[in-house]
């Protein structure tokens, strides 16, 4: 369904451990914008009765049910740039931007990650 990369899961797992946060999920979530692109968020929170689990390298991942096609095929990955960030590779993305983007929506490069993906 999803991969996340080994660098990516690392981040996740210092930011949890930093926030004191090791109890709670990282969610995922996606919809479409105004322009037709993918927005992504992610934070910690709670698992929801309307939530998909999914387990990749390690991390819980909450997915609303309702995003599951948004997010089917992305990659999640973290880029060591000026700016350091998470970044969304997404197949599904519309027109030519590959879905990339960093949580706050920005577009990003259409580079290919490795990582494991996860069902």
């Amino acid at each position: 369904m999803i991969t996340l990369t080994p660098i990516a899961a690392q981040h996740i797992r210092a930011s949890a451990e930093k926030g004191d946060i090791e109890d709670l999920m990282l969610r995922l979530a996606a919809r479409i914008a105004e322009d037709g692109s993918i927005e992504y968020a992610m934070g910690f929170d709670d698992r929801g009765a309307q939530d998909i689990v999914v387990t990749c390298e390690g991390i819980d991942l909450l997915i609303y049910e309702n995003q599951r096609e948004l997010l089917e095929g992305a990659t999640l990955d973290f880029v060591e740039t000026p700016t350091p960030s998470f970044v969304f590779r997404n197949p599904n993305a519309p027109h030519n931007n590959c879905g990339g983007g960093t949580c706050g929506g920005g577009k990003g490069g259409c580079s290919s990650s490795s990582g494991s993906s996860c069902a």
